[in-house]
């Protein structure tokens, strides 16, 4: 992605989170802001960080999460797949319990969302029907970015 931009003289990003299971381990991979949740049947639970501007400054204490919520800067990224020659790769790995579910999205997806939402749509649903609650959700709003979302839960 960062030659492609080089050779189009044009900026051209992508963000990342990718999610990989061996036994009940799991591995995640990230870039940028896309997330992985894990919802085991009590509270959903964001697994990534988001590698945005508002996300550092929450950390640092200089943001609220509410007043990142709202910000005019909270989608600029600081961390994507394209931004540089080298990759920053956030990485996570942690054990999953049986009937534990995990969702994958994008900004688009989570940003139309509350938590509430997400955990009904994730509750007892197989992972197919889950994924189109969220994505039906997400488009009864006003949906300004591109939504996409994956689900797996662990027999």
């Amino acid at each position: 992605i960062y030659y492609l931009s080089e050779q189009i003289g044009q900026r051209a990003g992508s963000t990342l989170s990718l999610l990989y299971f061996q036994d009940k381990d799991y591995l995640i991979k990230q870039i940028g802001d896309s997330r992985v949740y894990c919802f085991d049947g009590g509270a959903l639970r964001q697994l990534t960080v988001d590698q945005t501007w508002c996300g550092q400054m929450v950390r640092k204490g200089m943001l609220t999460p509410e007043q990142a919520q709202n910000h005019r800067l909270r989608h600029a990224l600081a961390n994507a797949l394209g931004a540089s020659e080298e990759l920053e790769i956030a990485t996570q790995t942690g054990s999953a319990k049986r009937g534990g579910v995990f969702l994958v999205c994008s900004d688009g997806s989570y940003n139309e969302l509350s938590a509430r939402q997400m955990e009904e749509a994730l509750k007892k649903a197989p992972a197919g029907q889950a994924v189109q609650r969220l994505l039906d959700q997400v488009l009864q709003g006003p949906a300004p970015d591109n939504a996409s979302a994956a689900v797996c839960r662990l027999a």
